[in-house]
């Protein structure tokens, strides 16, 4: 799994002057959806921030090469696992998963007030 941390700075760096709440928000459903492919999909694992030209809605997306697709668990208090998609909901305006001819891609859109622009070649 590469470097959680790079991919934060990453964000951090396509996304300059968002406000310190939104940017975490964004970091950790990344971090999580990243991780989920890691540990529940097959690589290549492929990241993305995906904006349009103007507006105010901001995608991750996560692919993966994997079978299946992930599904919101509830666990019980004393399951360790498992929270992360719920998570990623309260977090977003929405998610969900593509299935694609080799795998799957799973998105999370957020509206940022005010609009923003994606630097990305701070991704790549």
């Amino acid at each position: 799994m590469p470097s959680l941390k790079l991919l934060r700075d990453r964000i951090e760096a396509a996304l300059p002057g968002l406000e310190a709440q939104v940017m975490g928000d964004i970091q950790m459903v990344a971090t999580e959806l990243v991780t989920n492919a890691y540990l529940h999909g097959r690589a290549p694992v492929r990241f993305e921030l995906v904006a349009p030209p103007a507006g105010p809605t901001l995608r991750v997306e996560v692919s993966d090469t994997g079978p299946g697709v992930p599904r919101t668990q509830h666990p019980d208090v004393a399951t360790f696992h498992g929270r992360g998609l719920l998570l990623v909901g309260k977090l977003t305006t929405a998610w969900g998963v593509a299935e694609t001819g080799d795998g799957k891609t799973v998105w999370a859109d957020f509206v940022i007030d005010g609009g923003l622009g994606v630097d990305q070649s701070a991704i790549a």
